[in-house]
């Protein structure tokens, strides 16, 4: 698995499929988050976020779903490799 740091903001990668999840999006990184996830190509599968705001914008560009449940994340991630 693959760790990118943007900030505060935490993009989990999984190398063999190439889907991610963002852990607590801040809107400061938004644009940086985007851009890297798609000149990498990644696709998002969940994304952590208890306020849902930046969560929300994220999902409108890259897809994925918006969750408030760090349980329903942390299983995603675990099923990377």
């Amino acid at each position: 698995m693959i760790k990118k740091i943007f900030g505060s903001t935490i993009v989990f990668v999984c190398e063999s499929t190439a889907h991610c999840s963002i852990h607590r999006p801040t809107d400061i990184m938004l644009n940086n988050i985007v851009d890297d996830i798609v000149k990498s190509n990644y696709v998002v599968d969940i994304i952590l976020d208890p306020k849902g705001i930046a969560g929300h914008t994220l999902k409108s560009k890259l897809g994925g779903i918006v969750t408030d449940n760090n349980e329903e994340f942390d299983n995603t991630v675990d099923n990377y490799s």
